[in-house]
């Protein structure tokens, strides 16, 4: 299988999570500075989706986010240009609501951020060390894609 995908965890602390092959092999973390506009943090981000776009383009590159709810501001900014720089990419874009991913990933819609923690460490499919829950938030939302295309069937 030679599908590369970025899952990412929005907000003002945030992760992207680069998977290739059914397997996330790196962790790239943000956190909003507090002596910034912003629009500042806003575009360091989307920025560094770009460069992680360009980088990991060549081939079929998937985006998946987790869907925020339109009342939260900052991770609905966000999505919205998360969705667009996967338009001009001409992206595939996936989205799971919240419970959907903690359904998958953990066989509860309601789990608590240690519970998606320890199922993520306990899947096996990430090489990097999780650094906060946001690292394990990104990493959970791609497990759902590659839940959803059945590779692998462990999951």
């Amino acid at each position: 299988m030679k599908m590369k995908m970025i899952s990412i965890d929005l907000g003002k602390e945030g992760a992207f999570a680069l998977w290739e092959n059914g397997s996330c092999h790196k962790i790239q973390s943000w956190s909003f500075l507090p002596n910034r506009f912003l629009w500042e943090d806003f575009k360091e981000v989307i920025d560094s989706l770009e460069n992680l776009v360009m980088d990991l383009k060549k081939g079929h590159l998937t985006i998946v986010v987790e869907k925020p709810s339109r009342n939260m501001t900052i991770q609905w900014a966000l999505y919205t240009d998360v969705r667009r720089v996967a338009k001009v990419n001409k992206l595939d874009f996936v989205e799971y609501m919240p419970t959907m991913i903690k359904k998958i990933v953990t066989g509860n819609g309601k789990a608590s951020k240690d519970e998606i923690r320890k199922a993520v460490c306990d899947s096996g499919l990430c090489k990097s060390e999780l650094s906060n829950e946001h690292e394990a938030d990104a990493v959970a939302a791609g497990i759902c894609l590659l839940w959803k295309i059945g590779i692998p069937s462990t999951i």
